[in-house]
């Protein structure tokens, strides 16, 4: 504290400026596939209520913008330009950065780094091919991992990550828990709460389960996420996506099923999940289709 002398207020703006400056970041690296959607984006990006509210306090998740932001910076550039030697050392830097931060965060990238590589070996292979045998690959690790160190096991991790927020809750007596599917320590249950934690992670709160300002504010946000991106799906436009917006939609969806499977507390779900949803609107606003706004000009007979 030898800059602030200890003052709340200094700390604040700090914090505050480094999210501000990663959630840039985060607008630089997509503004080549974003043009006349810039705008867009944008709004989403900085004006989303969690996003909003929870990352411009003095927690984690200010830092962790700052250098998350950095780091989808500089995987863009390695992916417009050949990779250099430095371009590695400061992804790894920033990755370790992530995983001292928030964990799961970081460990959600390494994923889709191995299936960018595994599509520049292998050009030929078609996407979907290339996301079943990454992702697959990733899971057999996992199982093998399980039945060598069952304790330190993704499996068990998860389990008790799970637990520890249930004790949380009854410790707090939170009335923003809900009870779900068991998750246990096992590949098949995982894969079971797969969808449920998607679920919750785009709905949950429901409206009934608001008991105060901030999950009645949480339980509209999701309703507003889930009826914005219904209203995209009907203006993208055809064809495929780019692989940037691929990258994105498979980073979101698979950071929304981990987070929505082992957090069953509203105030700790909205927190968690903000990370996810920039990339999961940008997959969205890269296809929308501007022309669709526009009135079909009548037929003069």
């Amino acid at each position: 504290r030898l800059i602030s002398g200890g003052r709340y207020e200094i700390h604040l703006i700090l914090f505050a400026f480094l999210s501000f400056m990663g959630k840039v970041f985060i607008m630089k690296a997509l503004q080549p596939y974003l043009k006349s959607k810039l705008i867009l984006f944008s709004i989403v990006l900085f004006f989303i209520p969690s996003i909003l509210f929870w990352s411009s306090g003095i927690m984690k998740e200010a830092p962790l913008f700052f250098f998350f932001g950095l780091l989808v910076l500089q995987l863009l550039k390695s992916y417009q330009s050949k990779l250099k030697r430095s371009d590695v050392l400061v992804l790894l830097l920033l990755l370790l950065v992530l995983f001292h931060l928030k964990f799961y965060v970081g460990l959600m990238v390494v994923p889709i780094l191995s299936l960018h590589l595994v599509r520049m070996k292998f050009p030929t292979i078609k996407f979907n091919t290339a996301v079943l045998l990454n992702y697959g690959g990733y899971f057999v690790l996992a199982v093998l991992w399980h039945f060598i160190r069952w304790k330190w096991s993704l499996f068990t991790v998860l389990k008790w990550k799970k637990k520890d927020f249930e004790g949380l809750a009854a410790a707090e007596q939170a009335k923003s828990y809900w009870s779900g599917m068991e998750l246990d320590d096992n590949p098949i249950s995982f894969l079971a709460n797969l969808p449920f934690g998607l679920f919750n992670s785009l709905v949950r709160p429901f409206y009934w389960e608001a008991s105060s300002i901030l999950v009645l504010i949480s339980s509209l946000e999701s309703l507003g996420i889930i009826v914005s991106l219904i209203f995209l799906m009907f203006f993208i436009r055809g064809g495929k996506s780019s692989a940037i917006g691929k990258y994105s939609l498979i980073y979101a969806i698979t950071f929304l099923m981990i987070v929505g499977m082992v957090t069953p507390i509203a105030g700790s779900l909205v927190r968690y999940k903000i990370p996810a949803l920039p990339f999961l609107f940008f997959f969205f606003i890269e296809r929308l289709d501007l022309a669709k706004f526009k009135p079909s000009a009548k037929k003069v007979g």
